[in-house]
């Protein structure tokens, strides 16, 4: 039986968030996390001199433009050895990651994970987290808010199938897509909704509309500013956050191309 194609999307939907749901798993509260401020946009050496006192989840920071350091300290545990790891970090704003003076990441609401350990070796870990007191665009109508600071195991298997699945129902979903292209997308979908079978997902990737196909280049950009809606000298923490993450992508994916 075909399901209607509303009904359809809400379970494909709710399905992709069990996937995501599942990227991470065996999370672990640090063992301690402190922070200082707030200060004026300063250097990772500076930040070691301040004063730090403990912050708890669901704290709240401000003015817009202020900046907080954050010392996380953690413990890698002996069955975690070998696994990737990453930091889980919300705070609805900007934020960088630090260890040891270099640059891990940059942290955001739509990017709110980090590697911390591409093969982790149990023991203490040190990290530090400059936070921003902005969003993505500066000013926003949300509170700067600490949700989250956790330690999770990466799960490369549940990474792929779940971006596999999203990007086969965003597919499905979009208005230019051919209805007869999306009507059995969906019902392809449904079947691994019901049976789980990788295979199904594996199939769809083979389907092209013709007797050849374009060789298509996807290629990472960031289009940055000088100084639009926050001041210059966020400019230069951007550029800071944005390309750490992109060389990590590099690192991982030696076939990322980014402009």
């Amino acid at each position: 039986m075909i399901s209607h194609p509303d009904y359809s999307r809400r379970r494909l939907l709710r399905t992709s968030e069990r996937l995501r749901a599942q990227l991470f798993s065996d999370p672990r509260a640090v063992d301690s996390l402190e922070v200082a401020g707030p200060v004026d946009r300063i250097s990772w050496d500076d930040a070691q001199a301040l004063d730090y006192r403990p912050a708890e989840l669901g704290e709240r920071f401000g003015p817009l433009w202020a900046t907080y350091w954050f010392r996380v300290r953690a413990t890698v545990p002996d069955e975690w050895r070998g696994e990737r790891v990453e930091l889980l970090w919300a705070s609805d704003s900007e934020a960088t990651l630090w260890r040891d003076g270099r640059v891990l990441a940059g942290l955001n609401r739509h990017h709110a994970e980090a590697t911390v350990a591409d093969s982790a070796e149990p023991g203490g870990l040190e990290l530090d987290v400059e936070l921003a007191c902005n969003g993505l665009f500066g000013r926003q109508d949300r509170p700067v808010e600490l949700t989250r600071c956790e330690l999770v195991r990466w799960d490369a298997e549940a990474w792929t199938l779940f971006h596999d699945f999203e990007l086969l129902r965003q597919l499905e979903a979009h208005p230019a897509t051919d209805p007869a292209l999306s009507a059995h997308l969906r019902v392809e979908l449904e079947r691994f909704c019901n049976s789980g079978d990788r295979s199904v997902l594996a199939a769809l990737y083979e389907l092209h509309n013709a007797d050849w196909t374009h060789e298509v280049a996807a290629v990472g950009h960031a289009h940055i500013d000088t100084a639009w809606l926050w001041p210059l000298a966020e400019t230069y923490r951007k550029t800071l956050r944005t390309f750490s993450t992109a060389v990590r992508y590099m690192d991982e994916y030696p076939e990322y191309r980014f402009a």
